[in-house]
């Protein structure tokens, strides 16, 4: 693929696209934000399902807000907004953790989408915060629909789901947070191994998951029909990953250009540092100091996630602060994909060893 020559041109030839335009991550990039939200149908494992979308506006408006669990969240971009035609309009799809919601890594999105990006993230039915409180120990439908809904939501953007905001290329990345990350794992080229799921979950102790989820006992038949995986996937993002001992470790290796982002407080711990030792050497690992494991979202915002979300109170309970752990994982985010995705050398300057984090290839 060829890069316009010019930023300026407001129209490029059809071999070329515009490039995402080097700044500091850790500050809004040049387009201001746009925010809508859109329907993907049912299909025979989901009930309809919501998306939220990001993207690069052509000019602001009112500040929306987000209904997090019935909870304002503030929000620093307007909705249904005009996009902007111009924008490099690279596809960015994220997958939410157990017990998440579409909206909860809403500051990162943001980020992206001012750069440049279309972010998109869809509830993920049967696994949501308010879902999870009927659900929990028997997820096995609601966990292998959970890949689909993913590729759909690719496919729905490709096509046209939100007039003016659809994805420039084919191509595009994945970013997912725990559960999400292990949806991201495998739609980016990781297989489950149903028997090596089992057997983690059989022994003492075992990781939380495994309560959280149950009996992963499904048949030839139920894995046949899951997703091939989807090579459009060009570079990942895992986020606090949980659940490395799901896969075929050898599928693992598939997965491209894969950044780990690990807490040192994490519970359970080590799950960063184990799924990473798992991927290929184009992979990378960042444990950032005193982290825990909702800090790359934005779950600590809503108020009753400070009450079940230990993290969430950050030094009083012997953690990082949540916030300056989410800007550092904004910027890692950023830069990796912008490097690894939009292929624009100049964000490598942002990756790599620093304070408050390791940082491991």
């Amino acid at each position: 693929m060829r890069l316009c020559p010019s930023p300026l041109l407001a129209v490029c030839l059809s071999a070329c696209v515009p490039q995402v335009s080097v700044s500091d991550p850790s500050q809004p990039g040049p387009y201001p934000v746009g925010i809508t939200t859109f329907v993907l149908s049912a299909a025979a494992d989901r009930p309809e399902t919501k998306v939220e979308v990001w993207y690069p506006a052509a000019e602001t408006g009112p500040a929306t807000t987000y209904d997090a669990l019935g909870v304002p969240l503030p929000a620093h971009g307007a909705r249904d907004v005009k996009a902007d035609a111009t924008a490099p309009r690279r596809l960015v799809a994220f997958s939410h953790g157990l017990g998440g919601i579409r909206q909860q890594n809403y500051s990162m999105a943001e980020r992206l989408a001012s750069f440049g990006y279309v972010v998109a993230s869809a509830d993920h039915p049967g696994t949501t915060t308010s879902e999870l409180l009927t659900a929990a120990g028997n997820l096995k439908g609601p966990l292998l629909a959970r890949p689909g809904t993913v590729i759909a939501m690719v496919d729905a953007l490709q096509a046209g789901a939100v007039p003016g905001v659809a994805p420039r290329g084919e191509d595009y990345a994945l970013i997912g947070h725990s559960l999400g990350a292990v949806t991201a794992m495998f739609v980016a080229g990781g297989r489950i191994d149903v028997e090596a799921f089992a057997s983690t979950c059989a022994a003492q102790p075992h990781p939380a998951s495994c309560d959280l989820i149950g009996d992963l006992d499904a048949t030839p038949e139920e894995l046949a029909a899951l997703p091939a995986p989807d090579r459009r996937v060009v570079a990942t993002v895992l986020q606090n990953p949980s659940g490395q001992f799901a896969f075929q470790p050898a599928s693992l290796a598939d997965i491209p250009q894969a950044l780990v982002l690990g807490g040192e407080m994490d519970d359970p711990q080590g799950t960063a540092v184990p799924t990473q030792a798992l991927l290929n050497d184009d992979s990378a690992l960042v444990v950032y100091d005193g982290g825990g494991h909702n800090a790359a979202t934005d779950i600590c915002d809503i108020p009753i996630a400070q009450v079940i979300a230990p993290d969430c109170v950050g030094e009083a309970g012997g953690y990082a602060d949540p916030a300056a752990v989410r800007a550092e994982t904004i910027v890692h985010t950023l830069s990796w994909l912008g490097v690894y995705d939009a292929q624009v050398a100049g964000f490598s300057q942002w990756l790599g060893p620093g304070e408050g984090f390791s940082w491991t290839e």
